[in-house]
């Protein structure tokens, strides 16, 4: 377990164990609201925040591991169903940025159905995060009297000796203790990463083998680098040129586009054995789908495969690393495959990655069609 940095002043384990024994992603999305609102200047201080604001961060800093990567958060969690109001209720889409979710939510906040569901996450978690600082206090306690107790016990020891990080001077606001402040903000970047670090062992529990969990917590990049892909097609296209798999027309070398065969928001790497050249239209018409493997995945692997063994003939076996770490074998080893042996090496890989994606939401099946709307069958 990731450790904080040590402080004589404050009591640093108490504030270590607020995200321990968890059964939701409640506390550690709350601990998160507080340090980004300290880094976007939310929390200042002396003054107290509202703890709406700190619950809609909620929602926005756990948008894109919701919307864009599908995972699940466990069937207690309610921020996904949260999520899907705000969806409903709001002009969001999954691509909304974080700020622009932040904004609307506010606003949103008009509308009884969000209020109360945004409200309903922060009815708890704020008492339940300070549990730890009165643990001799709260001791034999119903669960109905531990939010008042808390409450109270935030106000009484605010000024005695740093005793925790935040108090509760109302009902629906918190401020935070200046020493405490200090302390956050000097230590910002490693508080962030010990509460991402127990973010991604929990998606872990709930998520089992989804790869990437890491770079599943944030927004996609929105400028991804996919020169080296291309460049790695147009020299394939110029020796052996190529037919787009889903249309079964004729690429052109000054007009293509990357797909990523099973989706990028899945993988979220750009390894070459899950990269194919396709036409501009057709690559967002399949946008995030699934191509339905039977009528697909044979054509992916063959061209995977003549395009491998093109680059190895030529001697660029840099350009063939993906492949070596993906099949676990060296590169004159691949070389000597068959061609059934290669898909079928192939097929270990995606065919696993299709069915987990599946599973988590994503939509298989797609198939190409002329009109300008897909047929999913």
């Amino acid at each position: 377990m990731l450790q904080l940095p040590y402080s004589s002043s404050i009591p640093i384990r108490h504030l270590s164990a607020t995200l321990s024994g968890m059964t939701n992603s409640y506390k550690i999305y709350w601990f998160w609201s507080l340090l980004d609102a300290i880094k976007t200047g939310d929390i200042r201080e002396g003054e107290a925040l509202h703890m709406d604001r700190l619950a809609i961060k909620m929602v926005a800093l756990s948008w894109h591991t919701i919307n864009t990567y599908k995972l699940s958060l466990g069937n207690i969690d309610d921020i996904p169903n949260t999520i899907k109001v705000i969806l409903k209720e709001t002009n969001l889409s999954s691509n909304s940025s974080k700020e622009e979710v932040e904004q609307e939510c506010s606003k949103a906040m008009k509308k009884e159905i969000v209020k109360k569901k945004i409200q309903a996450l922060r009815r708890y978690v704020p008492y339940r995060f300070l549990t730890p600082f009165f643990a001799n206090e709260l001791k034999g306690l119903k669960d109905a009297k531990k939010n008042k107790q808390t409450q109270e016990q935030s106000i009484k020891y605010f000024q005695d000796k740093s005793r925790c990080p935040i108090y509760l001077p109302q009902r629906a606001k918190i401020e935070f203790h200046p020493s405490w402040l200090i302390y956050f903000k000097e230590n910002l970047s490693l508080l962030e990463g010990f509460c991402l670090w127990n973010l991604v062992a929990l998606l872990q529990t709930r998520n089992p083998n989804i790869p990437n969990l890491g770079n599943k917590l944030f927004a996609p990049p929105k400028n991804r680098d996919l020169s080296k892909a291309k460049e790695f097609w147009k020299l394939m296209h110029k020796h052996h040129p190529i037919h787009c798999i889903y249309s079964q027309k004729l690429l052109s070398l000054d007009d293509f586009s990357i797909d990523h065969f099973i989706p990028w928001s899945f993988v979220t790497h750009d390894a070459l054995w899950n990269l194919m050249p396709t036409n501009q239209s057709t690559n967002s018409s399949k946008s995030n789908n699934l191509p339905r493997l039977d009528k697909y995945f044979q054509p992916f692997a063959k061209l995977q495969f003549k395009a491998f063994k093109l680059f190895y003939s030529l001697n660029k076996k840099k350009e063939l690393e993906d492949y070596s770490i993906a099949f676990g074998e060296k590169l004159d080893i691949i070389n000597s495959y068959s061609e059934q042996a290669f898909v079928e090496k192939l097929k270990a890989q995606i065919h696993p990655l299709a069915q987990l994606a599946a599973n988590l939401g994503f939509q298989e099946n797609w198939v190409y069609t002329n009109h300008k709307k897909n047929a999913i069958v």
